[in-house]
């Protein structure tokens, strides 16, 4: 066997490993109460923050921030959209 082919032998079986455990969190997560799934959610946040790169941690930082700033500027404009509405009549402002 080649080497190559010894490597995809081996993503093969990790993948099904990967696989596995993941049905086994899904299952878990269906049988939990609600303390249950958040504290699944909980501990696969820490797997995800313990196995991420500097990169991963700065992307995921970058996105979050971003995110948010969408969100709030969003919801600022709203505001500020459902402010001019209120206030704007146009029957006041008939020649």
């Amino acid at each position: 066997m080649s080497l190559e082919q010894q490597n995809d032998s081996i993503c093969y079986q990790e993948e099904q490993d990967l696989d596995t455990l993941l049905a086994k969190v899904h299952s878990l997560a269906a049988k939990a109460d609600n303390a249950g799934r958040v504290k699944t959610l909980d501990k696969l946040r820490d797997l995800s923050y313990s196995i991420e790169t500097a990169d991963d941690t700065a992307k995921r930082l970058l996105y979050n921030v971003s995110t948010y700033s969408s969100i709030e500027t969003l919801g600022r404009l709203t505001v500020i959209a459902s402010e001019s509405r209120t206030c704007y009549d146009p029957r006041r402002h008939r020649s």
